[in-house]
Order: structure tokens, then C-alpha cells, then sequence
């Protein structure tokens, strides 16, 4: 339910072109609810977290506007090194 709508905000709403090269890799959601991780990929890593930065409360209202339980949220965005390096050495590999 959170990736759908976190992915509906960037497809709807999200109008920063910065960010349309944006992934999502994956989405976690602390226990008890209040903090959300997104991790991505995105080309140039330093414009996409200074759109991401500028993004956040936007998602983060949006997204407590989908989720049943109306609360304050975390949202942190963190890059996703590992998924980056092993596209890098995929592509490596392939040449």
C-alpha cells in the first residue's frame, strides 16, 4: 500500500523534472509506523538529493493523506549505493 502511493506521488504530483529520471528501489516502514524509508537511483545523485530535499514535506503530506492512520511522518530519502554498484558493475561486465 505505501510504494503504491508513494509511487502515485511521484507520478502525479512530483513535477520537478530534476527527478524524473527517479527510481524507487524499495520502501520500508518503521514498526509502530512513523518513519519511512525511500531508497533510490538516480543518475546525478547530488540534483537528486538537493530536489528530493526540497520534495520531502511535499511527499511526506501527500503521503499521510493516502495512508488510513492520519500522523506525522518521517520521510528520509537515502541513496541506494548498493543497487548503484552493482549497476555499475553490471554494465562492466558487460563491455
Amino acid at each position: 500500500m505505501i510504494k503504491e502511493a508513494i509511487a502515485a506521488i511521484f507520478r502525479e504530483d512530483i513535477t520537478d523534472p530534476r527527478l524524473e529520471a527517479l527510481v524507487i528501489t524499495s520502501v520500508e516502514m518503521s514498526v509502530d509506523g512513523g518513519n519511512v524509508r525511500i531508497r533510490y537511483l538516480h543518475p546525478d545523485r547530488t540534483e537528486s538529493e538537493r530536489a528530493l530535499d526540497k520534495a520531502t514535506a511535499f511527499v511526506r503530506a501527500r503521503l499521510a493523506e493516502h495512508l488510513p492512520k492520519k500522523r506525522a511522518l518521517a520521510v528520509r530519502f537515502v541513496f541506494d549505493r548498493d543497487r548503484a554498484e552493482a549497476r555499475a558493475i553490471e554494465e562492466l561486465s558487460c563491455e
